[in-house]
């Protein structure tokens, strides 16, 4: 990575940040969204929460028989919104 984290929205709006002022922020923020699909309904966004460690090591804390975990299991990708 060339130390710039790209702005992927198209607009002017929002703000470049380098690779360290991200992971500051990943690191300071510990609340974020998890959104999970589901075979019949809209996705499952729900908060969570979540740390990063060493090298981008995301963790997020959820209960093992939430329902937001069983849906992880079966889709077994989900989107953080940070």
């Amino acid at each position: 990575m060339d130390g710039q984290v790209r702005n992927l929205s198209g607009s002017d709006l929002v703000a470049q940040m380098t690779t360290t002022e991200a992971d500051e922020f990943l690191r300071d923020v510990h609340v974020g969204i998890l959104a999970v699909e589901r075979k019949s309904n809209p996705p499952l966004a729900v908060p969570v929460r979540y740390d990063v460690y060493d090298q981008g090591r995301v963790v997020v804390w959820i209960s093992e028989d939430s329902l937001k975990a069983k849906l992880l299991r079966r889709a077994g990708r989900a989107t953080l919104t940070v």
